[in-house]
C-alpha cells in the first residue's frame, strides 16, 4: 500500500491508468483548492477502467482522518491518497509510508527468490530428463541376456 500527494494523485488520474485497482482518498473540502481537488479526483477517477475510489471527506477532523485512514487499510485498499489535515499527521504518514515502501521492497525481493528458484528447479528437472536418456544407453551385465552375452575364444 503507497500514500501518494494530492498533487501527485492529480497526475496519476490525467495521465495513464495506475496499476491500482482500488484507491482510498481521503480529503477534506476545506479550502476551494481541496474542494476543487476532490471534484477532479472524482470526476477523472471515474474515466479510469476498473479503478474503484473509496472518498471519505474528513471536514477537517484530525481524528476521521486518521479513522478513514485506519479503515482503508483494515480494507486492503491498493494506495490511499491523503490530504492531510494536519501538518504533524503528514510527517506521520510520511513515515507510515517509508514502512510501506520497505515493505514492498522485501516482497519485490521475495518475488525475485521465488523466480529464481523456479527457474533453477526447471533446469533441474530438464538435466534429470536428459541424464536419463544418457543413462538407458548404457547396458550393465545384469541388463544383457545369456545369449546376447559375448562368446570366449578357445
Amino acid at each position: 500500500m503507497r500514500a501518494f500527494s494530492p498533487i501527485l494523485l492529480a497526475f496519476l488520474l490525467i495521465g495513464k491508468p495506475v496499476a491500482a485497482k482500488m484507491i482510498g482518498v481521503v480529503i477534506s473540502n476545506s479550502t476551494p483548492f481541496l474542494a476543487m481537488l476532490q471534484n477532479g479526483i472524482e470526476t477523472n477517477g471515474a474515466k479510469v477502467q476498473g479503478l474503484t475510489l473509496k472518498l471519505d471527506v474528513t471536514e477537517n477532523d484530525i481524528e476521521h482522518q486518521l479513522n478513514a485512514i485506519r479503515q482503508f487499510a483494515s480494507e486492503k485498499v491498493d494506495a490511499i491518497i491523503i490530504a492531510p489535515v494536519d501538518e504533524d499527521l503528514g510527517v506521520q504518514i510520511s513515515k507510515i509510508s517509508a514502512v510501506g515502501d520497505q515493505m514492498d521492497k522485501i516482497t519485490q525481493q521475495n518475488a525475485t527468490m521465488v523466480e529464481e528458484a523456479t527457474a533453477t528447479v526447471q533446469n533441474l528437472a530438464q538435466e534429470t530428463a536428459e541424464l536419463e536418456i544418457l543413462v538407458q544407453r548404457f547396458r550393465t551385465r545384469a541388463s544383457v541376456s545369456y545369449s546376447e552375452q559375448p562368446r570366449a575364444v578357445a
